[in-house]
């Protein structure tokens, strides 16, 4: 196995809970790795390579996901991802990745009222936009606590 190939598999399996097919994000790492190769930069680690084909991978994946913005609202993605700041841009987009997964995974009412909340920053508007009181909007968010737990594995 040429040490390209070996690069772009290591990608591949990094990759793994990304959903695209695998001769797509196969392509888009060796795409990417070879780009960094032939545009004249220093000579680049493995890491360094790797690093530089997870973000292909990540670019292919934005480009085959249906655009209802990573079909996590913009703003429940930032205040999703504040608490916790990821120590590079590729840690935040794994993170934006993974949040999209689970979140197209919630039922449509686990979504409705976690989204209403970031949007409207408090409960009783949030409620009063879903049409309910406070204390099922309370009881709706601890259950789609526990399910985005359950589904991310913690």
């Amino acid at each position: 196995m040429s040490q390209l190939a070996g690069l772009v598999w290591s990608v591949v399996r990094a990759t793994w809970p990304i959903p695209l097919p695998l001769d797509v994000r196969r392509a888009a790492a060796s795409e990417a790795i070879q780009a960094m190769l032939t545009a004249g930069h220093p000579p680049a680690s493995p890491s360094e390579l790797v690093s530089v084909g997870i973000r292909g991978v990540a670019l292919a994946q934005r480009r085959h996901t249906p655009s209802p913005a990573l079909l996590v609202p913009s703003d429940l993605a930032n205040w999703a991802l504040s608490s916790a700041a990821p120590d590079t841009s590729e840690q935040r987009l794994v993170d934006l990745i993974t949040l999209a997964q689970v979140w197209a995974m919630l039922p449509e009412a686990d979504q409705e009222a976690v989204a209403a909340v970031v949007e409207h920053r408090e409960l009783p508007p949030a409620a009063e936009a879903l049409g309910v009181d406070v204390p099922e909007l309370q009881r709706r968010l601890s259950q789609a606590r526990r399910r985005f737990a359950t589904l991310l594995g913690q």
